[in-house]
């Protein structure tokens, strides 16, 4: 899925969700009303129509919630990204390398 903004360029959400968090283990498949928090997120970027949308995470089963809601996972995060120190931007980062390298995709919008 992608979209076409202003200006005619694509655009690309990236949501970030790791599976190691150590405040809240298991924070983004935790439910809330039901469902896990990470599908709130592909749910609201979708309906937002903010063009394709991807999960960076380390985890299979993030992965897969956020494959059922209708979220693109097109690589694993590495360990190296994972981390309490890791960046939002380290990891967009790698997400946009990784989508040139193998798809020669370059959004001109990132959120």
């Amino acid at each position: 899925m992608s979209a076409r903004r202003r200006g005619g360029g694509e655009s690309l959400a990236v949501i970030p969700a790791r599976g190691g968090s150590k405040r809240l283990p298991g924070k983004n498949l935790a439910r809330l009303g039901g469902f896990p928090l990470v599908e709130f997120t592909v749910v609201a970027a979708l309906r937002a129509d903010l063009g394709r949308v991807i999960i960076s995470t380390d985890s299979e089963a993030i992965a897969r919630v956020g494959r059922r809601w209708g979220a693109e996972t097109p690589f694993a995060r590495p360990a190296a990204l994972a981390g309490d120190e890791t960046s939002t931007r380290e990891v967009i980062v790698h997400a946009l390398r990784h989508l040139a390298e193998t798809e020669a995709y370059r959004p001109e919008i990132v959120m």
